[in-house]
C-alpha cells in the first residue's frame, strides 16, 4: 500500500516531503488492486496539485489506512491548509473515474466530502481472499510475459506520464507509450503493438481525449 501511494505522489513532493504524510500498516496488494488504487491516488494527487492543498505553499495532504477485522481496508485522504473547497457543480471526470475504480474494480466504496477546509475522501475495499495484511509482496516477479496485459498510456504531462508508467510496470503490466500529444507523436507505435487497455488523458494540450479515442479504438477493432 505504501509503495503504491508513494509512487503516485513522489514526483510532486520534490524537497517538500513534509507536505505529504503517509501512514498505515504494511498491506500487500495484488496487481489488480495496486493498479486501481494507483489510478485513484493519481487522480487525487492531480486534483490536489491543480485545485487543492498542493496548489499553494502551505497545504498538506495526509493519507492514512488501516485493516479491519473483516478483511477490509479503510483508507482516508485528507487535505488541509489549501484553498477553500467549493462543491462541484457536477460530477467531473476525476471523481467519476475514482468511483468507477473503487466500485467496479475493487468491489469497494468511496465517499468524497467537499469540506471548505479541505477535501476528504474515504475509501473502503476488501483484500483478496489470498492476501493478508502481513503477507509480503509476491506474484509480480513470477508473472510471465504472456500474463502481463499491455496498457496504452496517453498523457501529455511528463511527470504524470512517468508516474503512470512506473506504477503500471511495478504492478506487472506492459506499457505502450506513453504517447504524449494529439499531434500524432508516438502514435505509430499502435502499428506494431496491440494494447489490451487504453488509459487516456481527458485533455491533451489544445485537443482532447476524443481524438485519442478514435486512434485507441483500434484496440477494440482488432479484438
Amino acid at each position: 500500500m505504501y509503495d503504491v501511494a508513494h509512487e503516485a505522489l513522489q514526483h510532486y513532493l520534490l524537497e517538500e516531503k513534509n507536505r505529504v504524510l503517509l501512514k498505515g500498516p504494511p498491506v500487500a496488494l495484488d496487481p489488480k488492486t495496486a493498479l486501481a488504487l494507483g489510478i485513484v491516488f493519481h487522480e487525487l494527487a492531480t486534483n490536489a496539485i491543480k485545485h487543492g492543498a498542493l496548489s499553494n505553499q502551505d497545504g498538506i495532504v495526509e493519507v492514512n489506512w488501516g485493516c479491519n477485522g473483516d478483511g477490509t481496508v479503510a483508507l482516508r485522504w485528507q487535505e488541509d491548509k489549501g484553498p477553500k473547497v467549493l462543491p462541484p457543480n457536477g460530477t467531473g471526470f476525476g471523481s467519476r473515474l475514482i468511483k468507477l475504480e473503487m466500485t467496479h474494480e475493487l468491489n469497494g466504496e468511496v465517499e468524497l466530502i467537499y469540506d471548505p477546509a479541505g477535501l476528504k475522501v474515504t475509501l473502503g475495499f476488501p483484500l483478496g481472499s489470498h492476501l493478508t495484511a502481513t503477507q509480503p509482496k509476491q506474484g509480480i516477479a513470477q508473472m510471465t510475459a504472456a500474463d502481463k496485459a499491455m496498457i496504452l498510456v496517453v498523457e501529455d504531462e511528463a511527470l504524470i506520464a512517468m508516474d503512470l508508467q512506473a506504477l503500471l510496470e511495478e504492478a506487472g503490466y506492459r506499457v505502450l507509450g506513453p504517447a504524449n500529444s494529439s499531434t500524432g507523436r508516438r502514435w505509430p507505435l499502435l502499428d506494431s503493438d496491440e494494447p489490451d487497455v487504453a488509459l487516456l488523458d481527458v485533455n491533451l494540450g489544445r485537443s482532447d481525449v476524443f481524438w485519442s479515442r478514435q486512434r485507441a479504438s483500434r484496440t477494440q477493432d482488432r479484438g
